[in-house]
């Protein structure tokens, strides 16, 4: 669940002194009509070009800024489920601008969706987190055979092995008769160590 820089770098398209130099606002070429390279978005700057469903946690274009893009179009593309938006030519990730428009300021580090539906933002299904916070509430690996995340089978004894990450490192919740009495151990200690992180599947 990665996100973008907070101001990455960019260039002027269709100017080759922007280009080449970075952009700037008196480009004798271009004429300076977008905003200077690395400058902040400003909310008032968010609030002129679009504004923001809270029922739906869609962005709705007032004044786009993509050629095919038209007023009250829903903002923003797929990209590996997340809602991505360009303004101004920088992409920004949806549930970031979503976290700013509420709260005025950008999050301190990642957005962790409470549901797991990446292009769900609604401010209500976004919380902050550190990346080990939000991979703690990630589901179970493509690779379980067990159907139950934490939890793996032991070949050498022919129990169910349950297990859990903390900061990288391996705790053993030790073994168990059943995959889901290991799986209740899973959950026991990740409710205990994650708190509202913590995620059974």
């Amino acid at each position: 669940m990665a996100d973008e820089t907070l101001y990455p770098r960019k260039t002027h398209r269709d100017c080759w002194r922007c280009a080449r130099h970075g952009f700037s606002s008196d480009c004798s070429y271009c004429g300076g009509t977008r905003r200077v390279e690395n400058e902040p978005l400003t909310r008032e700057r968010l609030a002129e070009l679009m504004c923001y469903d809270h029922d739906t946690g869609d962005f709705i274009w007032l004044k786009p800024t993509a050629k095919r893009a038209k007023p009250g179009d829903r903002a923003g593309w797929s990209q590996n489920g997340y809602i991505t938006i360009s303004i101004d030519s920088v992409r920004y990730s949806a549930h970031r601008l979503a976290w700013y428009w509420v709260h005025g300021r950008w999050p301190y580090d990642q957005i962790d969706h409470i549901d797991m539906n990446r292009a769900n933002n609604r401010i209500e299904n976004l919380r902050e987190c550190s990346s080990a916070q939000n991979n703690r509430n990630g589901a179970r690996r493509a690779t379980n055979t067990s159907g139950y995340k934490g939890v793996h089978y032991c070949s050498f004894t022919g129990r169910w092995r349950a297990q859990i990450f903390v900061d990288y490192k391996k705790i053993d919740l030790g073994l168990h008769d059943t995959p889901e009495e290991a799986h209740a151990a899973y959950i026991k200690a990740a409710k205990r160590l994650f708190g509202e992180f913590a995620r059974a599947v």
